[in-house]
């Protein structure tokens, strides 16, 4: 019993660790995203125009549930459920929280929440920057098994539901507690803690509490 409440204690610690370094790494990575609406937000920048070439001018901002996505083109969903479609071209830029610099049209996915900033193009709205809306920062635990480790790369665990989930493992990954009895090898049980993952791919382990042996 009381490795159990030491268990959970762990947990408790690492996940209010990792939930205040998020939020201190989300304060100086930049601004959040745009609080999300449904109703698009028309600006102009410049002086104001008159005539077809004021539309070149005009930038508007939407959210909602991506429907489809391809290389060329983005249809949402949006809040009241009508359906709002985008041109895509070699300008339009993607940003993935978990990703930084290195997102891509690639990494967009049926079911994901975004917002669009878009530019009107003789009626045609062109997607200059899609962003990814992650929500609150939200952690999970997920407690099983070792079934596959591989030090600074991924491990496998077989949850207490009998499914197999795969994690995986960079420098920024804590491990905790240590000691003899705790070795983070396979047939260890562990507590996997991930934050919750916006990109549909494989999730990283942010923190990993080995279980003492019995």
């Amino acid at each position: 019993m009381k490795k159990h409440w030491l268990i959970i204690l762990f947990s408790t610690l690492l996940i209010a660790f990792l939930a205040t370094a998020q939020v201190m790494a989300a304060g100086v990575g930049g601004n959040p995203p745009k609080k999300p609406t449904h109703t698009p937000q028309a600006t102009k920048t410049g002086p104001q125009k008159k005539g077809p070439a004021a539309l070149h001018a005009r930038h508007q901002y939407y959210t909602g549930s991506i429907q489809v996505v391809s290389a060329t083109s983005l249809v949402l969903v949006l809040r009241e459920g009508s359906t709002q479609s985008f041109v895509l071209d070699s300008n339009t830029i993607v940003k993935v929280p978990t990703l930084g610099q290195s997102a891509s049209v690639s990494d967009l996915h049926a079911g994901q929440k975004v917002g669009v900033h878009t530019v009107d193009n003789n009626g045609s709205l062109i997607a200059r920057v899609i962003q990814v809306i992650p929500g609150k920062p939200v952690f999970m635990q997920r407690v099983g098994v070792v079934t596959a480790y591989t030090a600074g790369l991924s491990i496998t665990i077989t949850a207490e539901d009998g499914n197999a989930y795969t994690f995986a493992i960079t420098s920024a990954t804590r491990m905790l507690p240590s000691g003899p009895d705790r070795l983070l090898q396979v047939g260890s049980r562990v507590t996997i803690i991930m934050p919750r993952d916006v990109t549909g791919g494989i999730p990283t382990a942010a923190g990993i509490v080995v279980h003492p042996q019995e």
